[in-house]
């Protein structure tokens, strides 16, 4: 199990180490970002385990067994990045929330206001 947490985990590394590339900074002092690129890892880690257990459970068709050690690793590394279909939504409001945020003199800025730039 820890083997496939492992794996999995490995996998959302991996995909947060390609979505780095589309994270922009903020001058604000919230690690917005950082906490969206570290909420990866554990998902990741449960999206192997529960993709394993959907393909043992007969849920898919086409696949009904897993045959060996290195198969079972193969798809809990699929899985770990396959979260970032998940992630990529927290990763949106996300944004959604660093754009809203101003400096702390100008204040917040509401969807419905229009943009001053």
């Amino acid at each position: 199990m820890l083997i496939v947490e492992f794996f999995g985990l490995c996998g959302a590394t991996l995909a947060g180490a390609v979505s780095l590339r589309h994270m922009q900074g903020t001058a604000t002092p919230y690690m917005v970002p950082i906490c969206l690129l570290l909420l990866r890892l554990p998902v990741g880690a449960l999206a192997a385990v529960f993709g394993l257990l959907v393909i043992q459970g007969g849920f898919v068709p086409g696949l009904t067994d897993l045959d060996s050690g290195a198969q079972i690793l193969a798809w809990a590394l699929v899985f770990g990045v396959a979260q970032e279909t998940v992630t990529r939504l927290v990763d949106q409001q996300g944004k959604r929330v660093l754009g809203s945020v101003r400096g702390p003199s100008r204040g917040l800025r509401h969807e419905d206001e229009p943009d001053e730039r």
